[in-house]
């Protein structure tokens, strides 16, 4: 007898990353939790981009953090902030992260093992909310690059840019790339392609 089609088991969604920055590997994580088979293309021979030459501050409202330091915030009070404060500011997405920056970064990071050690002042906050981790930079994205190493699906490409999207019809169907160690030039095919390049 042969299988039917509703017996086969769908192919995982193909999702190539470029750039392993924070962004990045954020989406690889999530994407590689949700089942996606991922691959993260960067040029350098290491992860974290920009990221491991910043302060790592992430800027967040609310946390037990700010409450240990003695600080009053509120999803209400930073709304205010960055509207007042905000170059043009689109006020539905500001008023999403004002209320889920808290679930959304700060117990996503720590459930991941980032700790943070204080908070500092940054313009245009009137509460200090510049979540500084331990490690600064490095310290954020280490956690989240060896969440992304536990899963299977989630693969890394070092040494290599992304020269040309592929195009098939208008749509995107992948990448082409070159090994920046011996200029071999290879297409990786992709459902989706997520640019994460700062």
């Amino acid at each position: 007898a042969t299988a039917s089609a509703a017996d086969e088991s769908p192919r995982p969604v193909r999702v190539v990353i470029v750039g392993s920055g924070i962004s990045g590997l954020s989406a690889a994580l999530e994407l590689g939790r949700g089942g996606a088979d991922v691959t993260v293309i960067d040029m350098s021979s290491v992860f974290g981009g920009h990221a491991v030459m910043s302060q790592g501050g992430v800027c967040i409202v609310d946390t037990p953090v700010q409450r240990e330091a003695g600080l009053q915030d509120s999803p209400d009070l930073a709304y205010r902030d960055f509207i007042t404060w905000g170059e043009d500011a689109e006020q539905d997405w500001v008023r999403y992260y004002v209320d889920h920056s808290r679930r959304d970064i700060y117990d996503w990071l720590i459930e991941l093992g980032v700790r943070f050690e204080g908070v500092l002042t940054a313009p245009g906050n009137s509460v200090d909310r510049f979540h500084q981790p331990v490690g600064r930079g490095i310290g954020l994205v280490t956690s989240i690059y060896r969440a992304c190493l536990q899963h299977g699906n989630i693969q890394f490409e070092w040494n290599t840019q992304v020269v040309r999207l592929v195009n098939d019809a208008g749509r995107i169907v992948g990448v082409e790339t070159r090994s920046l160690r011996d200029q071999s030039i290879s297409k990786l095919p992709a459902d989706y392609v997520v640019l994460a390049t700062g």
